[in-house]
């Protein structure tokens, strides 16, 4: 039972409130007690309760083995991360990953189908609906925690613009997806990762990401006549495509020969638009942009090859 006094600010303490009684003294009669009735008014909305805190447990450490000698991997097969240094423009020391291909998604799914075992039929389709679900809750600016405690993912923007007066698109708020660490996730990656250095590259060069063509809009591909849209992803120092400086794009054919784009156009320093030469066929096993970083002509390779309908 709760008392009831004049100017009270609870919303529940009203007339035409069943619970309320009326007289000396004022009272309300509270949820547990006899004769209680549930009643809101209308709009009212009853805070919801707090939710308890979680507890982790902690793992026991594992004894290590003569087999594992580092018992807190989980997998002490796995390969190193092959990486390369680099001296960057205020001459301190960098690091780049060294890809080792790309894996397919069906590789992704038999992998994933490999390690759940044979009763994992519909694998495509929940890893499917849950990539779907996390794009869509990140477009709309939500943050999805750390999955199982190993990864949670995010969609943050880099767009710069001129002055306030801006129309935002996917494009020029460039957004990229992002992860972070829980700290399982953390703790598996730490204690399982090797390192074997790639060697050491002394100056920064045009790092080539993707290139899609802009005919047919789809990557690692071609079309003879049309333009390609070379991405780059070059973090530090400052390029630029000039081709009064001797910028340019090149396409090595399976024959080893090497063939210039035959026209340009450029999107900021990041983008580059090369025409493929009319007549060009088979394979183009490489493609090479030369372009002035930090003032410097410097050239950077692609080696994923580039295929023609």
């Amino acid at each position: 039972m709760k008392l009831l006094y004049y100017g009270s600010k609870d919303p529940l303490d009203v007339f035409g409130n069943p619970n309320c009684r009326w007289g000396s003294p004022s009272y309300r009669i509270e949820e547990g007690e006899p004769d209680f009735v549930e009643w809101f008014p209308p709009g009212y909305h009853p805070p919801k309760p707090k939710p308890k805190p979680k507890h982790r447990t902690l793992r026991v450490p594992r004894k290590a083995t003569a087999d594992n000698p580092n018992p807190q991997n989980p997998n002490p097969n796995m390969l190193p991360y092959q990486f390369l240094t680099r001296t960057g423009t205020q001459n301190q020391v960098t690091t780049a990953r060294v890809s080792r291909g790309t894996k397919t998604t069906a590789e992704v799914y038999a992998e994933v189908t490999a390690r759940l075992g044979a009763d994992a039929p519909t694998v495509q389709n929940v890893t499917k609906t849950l990539l779907e679900v996390i794009l869509d809750w990140t477009a709309e600016g939500w943050t999805v925690e750390p999955l199982e405690d190993l990864l949670g993912f995010s969609l943050p923007c880099g767009g710069s613009f001129e002055n306030t007066d801006m129309q935002p698109t996917f494009d020029n708020m460039a957004h990229k997806p992002a992860a972070n660490w829980g700290d399982t996730g953390r703790a598996r990656v730490a204690g399982s990762i090797t390192y074997e250095g790639q060697g050491h590259q002394g100056r920064a060069k045009p790092e080539i990401i993707h290139i899609i063509d802009n005919w047919m809009d789809t990557p690692d591909h071609y079309t003879a006549g049309k333009s390609v849209c070379i991405t780059l992803g070059n973090k530090k120092g400052r390029l630029e495509f000039d081709r009064t400086a001797g910028s340019k794009v090149e396409f090595r054919k399976e024959d080893g020969t090497l063939v210039e784009a035959t026209d340009y156009s450029t999107t900021g320093s990041a983008k580059i638009n090369a025409q493929v030469p009319t007549g060009t066929t088979g394979i183009i096993i490489e493609t090479l942009v030369t372009m002035l970083v930090n003032g410097t002509l410097r050239q950077g390779s692609y080696t994923t090859h580039l295929i023609s309908s």
